[in-house]
């Protein structure tokens, strides 16, 4: 068969004038700028709908509509009138939540390993929006909790220059126990210009960030051998300038069912740039979703995760990296305890409790981090299932993590391949407990159930170690009043195999 289109073409009209209203409190140049619609260029429908949703983009309307003057009259320029009503200049939120899994630190608590418990949560934030009748943005922010006390105020202009360049200003206070070992306190400010590389329509973007942080880092209430102590709580400074790259091909940022995500992360902190620490830090992580067998019907299928992260800190100059229990030169700088990699917990390894993962003080065996982090998590997901009263809102998924923290880089490689604790015996005797080590990979098998919300779905994770480190800890520690050391009755404890987490949002 032949098929034949006829086309008429229509009468032509071009743009006389655009009129923008209902303007009280933003400047007109902010919103001319996205006006696609241009006196003396053809009339289009498809500029004033680009128009209409780049208003929208904004965030400082709440209302945008267009229309045509006179449509039906014959006069070949036509009038464009565009009428926005703004939004309110003031938001407020506020919540309430609670944290509550394994390894929960606890102030004053001397268990090396954590507890297990509830800690209440608490936020608040105020945002001004349109500030000086610009599009720029000034956001207030507290947390409260027993764990984390935090205030932020972040100013905000997201298009600066051009189009694609944003910047923003933040300063913040942060006193944290997210580790038994220590309380953070970190007083700190970031300048930040982030510029859009790369975006298509089919939710692939990249975008690239370039940062300078200056911060104060403190460590109190440290569990470690007493000697290090002085040298650990002396406030430090560490100044930074950073770059962090993104790669996102997920089809949701909520729930990713295909697509990959990508960060990298680098920086170095020097004296140049007024930092009492001189180490430089790598941090890349890579995430990758797979559906399989996926429902027709229902758009649901099996969803296959893993994510890969490794991160290594390089020190020069005076600043050293030791092995927990060897001696440190007054002339040398350590990295602060705040600034080290962590891991463990529901949003990183499973198999350990809040931040448990690693090198250990061979005192009081308490967590001290390490300069290098290397996790693999591989998640099976399955389609929800219908359950009485919660509807097909329950998920369960199987996963399993790999990985450790190493006290130094040329450890990762070797370690890897190591399924045991090596020389675990060493961990079991005083006269060798210094030579106890963690240099091997950690696994951990376990099951997770979700409850789908707006904000993403409610996370319960049980995970089990299949081989949990031995550490030496010595109990009844007291001070020797004479030399000033710490004594105490030797002993020697094994991480558990059971960990549990709850937490908002999929692990990755």
């Amino acid at each position: 068969m032949g098929v034949t289109f006829s086309i008429h073409e229509g009468e032509q009209f071009f743009v006389n004038r655009v009129f923008l209203d209902g303007l009280r409190h933003t400047r007109p140049g902010v919103a001319h700028r996205e006006l696609q619609v241009q006196p003396g260029a053809p009339l289009s429908q498809q500029e004033m709908f680009e128009t209409q949703r780049r208003l929208y983009d904004l965030g400082l309307f709440k209302q945008v509509d267009t229309a045509i003057q006179n449509p039906e009259g014959t006069e070949p320029s036509k009038n464009v009138l565009v009428t926005a009503r703004e939004a309110e200049r003031y938001t407020f939120d506020y919540g309430v939540g609670f944290e509550f899994q394994t390894g929960q630190p606890s102030a004053g608590s001397n268990q090396p390993l954590g507890t297990t418990g509830v800690s209440p949560r608490v936020s608040f934030g105020v945002s001004r929006i349109n500030l000086g009748g610009r599009h720029q943005t000034l956001t207030m922010k507290t947390n409260l909790s027993n764990l984390q006390q935090r205030g932020l105020v972040n100013y905000d202009i997201p298009k600066l220059m051009s189009r694609e360049l944003r910047f923003s200003a933040t300063v913040f206070y942060d006193n944290t126990v997210d580790v038994s070992t220590f309380t953070s306190q970190r007083l700190e400010g970031t300048l930040q210009f982030s510029q859009v590389l790369y975006k298509t329509p089919d939710r692939d973007l990249t975008t690239m960030t370039y940062r300078f942080s200056y911060r104060r880092v403190e460590a109190s209430n440290i569990e470690v051998t007493s000697d290090l102590i002085p040298l650990l709580s002396k406030p430090t400074r560490v100044g930074m300038p950073n770059f962090l790259y993104i790669r996102n091909r997920r089809d949701n940022d909520l729930e990713s069912t295909r697509g990959n995500y990508t960060t990298i992360e680098g920086g170095v902190a020097s004296s140049s740039f007024g930092s009492e620490a001189d180490f430089g830090r790598f941090l890349a992580k890579n995430s990758s979703y797979y559906t399989l067998r996926r429902n027709r019907s229902t758009g649901q299928g099996f969803v296959f995760a893993r994510s890969t992260t490794v991160g290594i800190e390089n020190p020069f100059g005076n600043t050293v990296v030791v092995d927990p229990g060897a001696s440190v030169a007054s002339t040398d700088t350590l990295v602060p305890l705040p600034e080290r990699f962590y891991s463990g917990g529901g949003n990183s390894h499973r198999g350990f409790g809040l931040n448990q993962a690693g090198p250990r003080d061979p005192f009081t065996g308490f967590p001290v981090g390490g300069s290098v982090v290397f996790l693999n998590s591989l998640e099976m997901r399955f389609p929800n299932v219908r359950v009485p009263y919660l509807e097909d809102n329950i998920g369960f998924s199987l996963f399993h993590d790999m990985g450790n923290v190493f006290a130094r880089p040329q450890e990762m490689l070797p370690s890897l391949i190591r399924v045991h604790q090596p020389n675990e015996d060493f961990c079991f005797h005083e006269a060798t407990h210094l030579q106890c080590n963690y240099n091997y990979a950690s696994h951990a098998v376990g099951l997770g159930v979700r409850y789908q919300t707006p904000i993403g779905p409610l996370r319960f994770d049980f995970g089990y170690n299949l081989n949990p480190p031995y550490f030496p800890s010595f109990t009844n520690i007291t001070t020797n009043n004479a030399s000033g050391q710490s004594v105490g009755q030797f002993g020697y404890q094994r991480a558990g195999h059971f960990n549990f987490s709850f937490s908002v949002g999929q692990t990755f």
